[in-house]
């Protein structure tokens, strides 16, 4: 990776407004997210659908959605 994607402790509102920035990138790949942040998948499902409130669990996913999302981009990207 050429630059870090760094970890930070968010909160629900927060991470429901930057996820639904990348969502339509990322669409279908939460098992790799899920599998990214450490996380159970219906932990993943929870948190998009607004149900998780621990902001160390949001940070990881978050922080996960954004190495896929970076990585899809790169693969469609013309380099």
């Amino acid at each position: 990776m050429d630059d870090i994607i760094e970890y930070k402790i968010v909160h629900k509102e927060d991470f429901l407004n930057q996820y639904k920035a990348i969502k339509s990138v990322i669409n279908g790949k939460g098992k790799v997210i899920s599998a990214e942040a450490g996380v159970a998948y219906h932990t993943y499902r929870n948190a998009v659908a607004g149900k998780v409130n621990n902001p160390a669990v949001l940070g990881s996913i978050l922080r996960a959605c954004k190495i896929v999302y970076k990585n899809v981009i790169d693969k469609y990207s013309n380099k």
